[in-house]
């Protein structure tokens, strides 16, 4: 008797597929549509699950692609940034950042897990295995359940798993919930005030994070020098946590301990910068926010497509239309990056002023100075304090724009006069010869 084989349809469609994808390439051989094909391939071996090849893929498209066409080439990195840094491939990724970079594509790709969850939402039901638990759980927690976990005082310094993306030392998980007295006991017990996470982030940093007076007064005095001095992966420091807070209090205690004035954050502003930033009206910060997006603070799972480049999720959030009650919002989200001019501010510039902290210190490609900062937006006692102390009054932007001519561009016209009277003649001579280019 004949032995009938039986090939479930899922599968047998599957390898008609497969079949199919051969045969083209080969009717296609050392022909431009070859590259077109091997995009197509790639997205269809993504459906599958199957990332590794569909990377492979995307590779072998856009080698083809980069000296023929720039769109097609930027839509094979688009994939090509997410899924090798989705499976942690360095080289690839280093290799194609290489080519962003010389492209001169601006890129920002916070949550590779995501960015490709959203590229491949739904993947074929005959698809392979797969990493495909939801990504937005690691922005999701049910507090009531970490708040009435038991700190494990056997083992304090145990690394917990779940409480966010990292896994975290539990140190840092109560001091991040403010439970000031399971910190207080896991210390007695122990616990290393020092250890870092795997994004090397410190118990008092998730007090800071967590708004916690009580956390951070108990971790503050036990921390040392080092780990107040330590960033993160991200960039993030305890003196500029405390800065975006605005706790003048928590500068001069962190100052105290030894804090680093000079530390920089992830666009490479310093202590000093960062507080200058802080005196932008919150409304003016929302009304850019509009217009522009709210740039690479928002939180991944907040961002409207899985580009890894910066210019996209610019276009998508500026063409975004918000519904009247989120645009209520937007000045209290604001005031999260922005305090204003205010007692706080004032007193934080002072300490760092009074700690050394270098009023000419450029920030990023940008080359802003804090003293060219503060011109453009246009606060009179922070332009003052800064040319009292030492302000460079010539100093010039990217662009050669003087402190005089941003006065001018962002509408502080009638603050010049009063900054002019403090600088002595030949500075006022020079600002009015050089001050427009």
């Amino acid at each position: 008797m004949q032995q009938i084989e039986i090939v479930h349809p899922v599968l047998n469609r599957t390898l008609r597929l497969e079949a199919l994808f051969e045969k083209l390439e080969y009717s296609l051989h050392d022909q431009q549509r070859l590259a077109g094909l091997c995009f197509y391939r790639g997205r269809y071996l993504a459906q599958m699950g199957r990332y590794d090849d569909a990377l492979d893929a995307f590779e072998t498209a856009a080698n083809w692609f980069q000296f023929r066409s720039a769109t097609q080439m930027k839509s094979c990195l688009h994939y090509i940034l997410n899924l090798a840094s989705k499976l942690g491939k360095r080289r690839v990724l280093a290799k194609w950042q290489g080519w962003c970079d010389g492209l001169g594509l601006d890129l920002d790709s916070p949550d590779a897990d995501l960015s490709v969850s959203r590229d491949f939402p739904e993947l074929f039901p005959e698809a392979q295995p797969a990493d495909n638990a939801d990504p937005l759980s690691n922005y999701l927690l049910i507090m009531p359940e970490w708040e009435e976990r038991k700190p494990d005082l056997r083992n304090p310094n145990r690394v917990i798993k779940g409480y966010g993306p990292t896994p975290t030392p539990q140190l840092s998980l109560f001091a991040n919930l403010g439970q000031v007295e399971k910190v207080r006991q896991l210390l007695r017990a122990g616990a290393d005030p020092d250890a870092l996470d795997r994004n090397n982030g410190s118990a008092l940093l998730n007090a800071l994070q967590g708004h916690d007076d009580a956390c951070v007064r108990a971790l503050l005095p036990v921390t040392s020098t080092d780990t107040i001095n330590a960033k993160t992966k991200g960039g993030k420091s305890l003196l500029l946590m405390a800065i975006s807070l605005g706790s003048s209090d928590y500068v001069q205690r962190l100052l105290e301990k030894g804090a680093d004035v000079e530390v920089t954050g992830p666009n490479q502003q310093t202590a000093l910068y960062e507080t200058v930033s802080h005196f932008v009206d919150p409304m003016t910060m929302a009304r850019a926010a509009l217009q522009h997006g709210s740039g690479p603070e928002m939180p991944a799972f907040l961002r409207k497509t899985s580009s890894p480049f910066h210019d996209e999720e610019a276009r998508a959030r500026s063409a975004t239309r918000y519904h009247p009650d989120e645009l209520a919002v937007l000045p209290e989200m604001a005031e999260h990056f922005s305090k204003g001019d205010c007692t706080d501010l004032r007193k934080i510039v002072q300490l760092l002023l009074d700690a050394g902290a270098n009023v000419n210190a450029p920030a990023g490609s940008s080359r802003l100075t804090p003293f060219l900062y503060a011109a453009e937006i246009g606060n009179s006692w922070l332009l003052q304090t800064l040319v009292d102390h030492g302000a460079d009054v010539r100093s010039q932007d990217e662009r050669g724009g003087t402190a005089f001519s941003r006065l001018h561009y962002f509408g502080h016209s009638h603050l010049v006069s009063e900054f002019l009277s403090w600088l002595p003649p030949e500075d006022r001579i020079w600002l009015r010869e050089n001050g427009f280019r």
